[in-house]
């Protein structure tokens, strides 16, 4: 965090698991984007997915889509 332009906090331990916490930091940010670090929240979907619906891109393995 010493080198970030900003810093919002998303809370107590593990919240960096709440996918919730994690689009309400990036709403007040302003963020146009959302980068989910290694592992975790980078390999699942459903936050991609959830990223995505909120309007903002994610920056990650891509979705799969299926027909």
């Amino acid at each position: 965090m010493r080198y970030a332009d900003e810093a919002i906090s998303i809370g107590e331990k593990q919240k960096y698991l709440d996918i919730a916490a994690i689009l309400e930091a990036a709403r007040l940010s302003g963020a146009t984007a959302v980068h989910p670090g290694y592992g975790f929240l980078a390999e699942n979907a459903k936050f991609a997915r959830r990223v995505e619906e909120q309007g903002l891109t994610f920056i990650g393995p891509r979705l799969k889509r299926f027909p």
